[in-house]
């Protein structure tokens, strides 16, 4: 229980990218084993070979450009409905979320778009609260997602399987 509590503070501020992973093993703290232990040491591993690598809010380190308000989308186990986020600004991550799907999603391309669907609900809610903060984004927001069909989809394209690529 100490190892999932001491995990849980690094990846709620600053390793955003294993609070998925310590979100499911908190699931088995009744009932822990030697495969959850060998899984928590993998995650602190991970934590404390990347310490070094942090956030940095640079506004001259950013392709994006000043000011521009963009959401990475990740999905994170490819057999699971579940996913993970980041909306970023100016080189840092300005809100992320990793969690399971409240919805059953029975493809990849359907978790994909599900996924996108929440990134633009946090970029419409960010966008708001920097409106009120006196900061107005003329430029649109981008969403990046990793999976081929749902940019097809989202860009109202058709999806050729037989092609295999976009």
């Amino acid at each position: 229980m100490e190892l999932v509590g001491t995990l849980n503070y690094p990846t709620t501020m600053t390793k955003l990218e294993c609070r998925l992973h310590v979100s499911k093993l908190s699931k088995y703290l009744r009932k822990w084993g030697k495969e959850h232990w060998d899984k928590a040491i993998k995650i602190l591993m991970c934590c404390i070979t990347s310490k070094k690598i942090g956030l940095i809010y640079s506004r001259s380190l950013v392709e994006h450009g000043v000011n521009i308000l963009y959401d990475a989308d990740s999905d994170i186990s490819p057999d699971r409905s579940d996913g993970c986020r980041y909306m970023m600004m100016n080189g840092a991550v300005t809100s992320g979320a990793a969690k399971q799907h409240p919805t059953v999603d029975d493809s990849l391309t359907v978790a994909g778009l599900t996924e996108c669907k929440y990134a633009a609900n946090d970029v419409v809610a960010f966008r708001g609260f920097l409106g009120e903060l006196g900061f107005k984004l003329e430029e649109p927001s981008m969403i990046y997602q990793d999976n081929q069909p749902a940019i097809m989809i989202t860009n109202d394209e058709r999806w050729d399987p037989n092609q295999g690529t976009c």
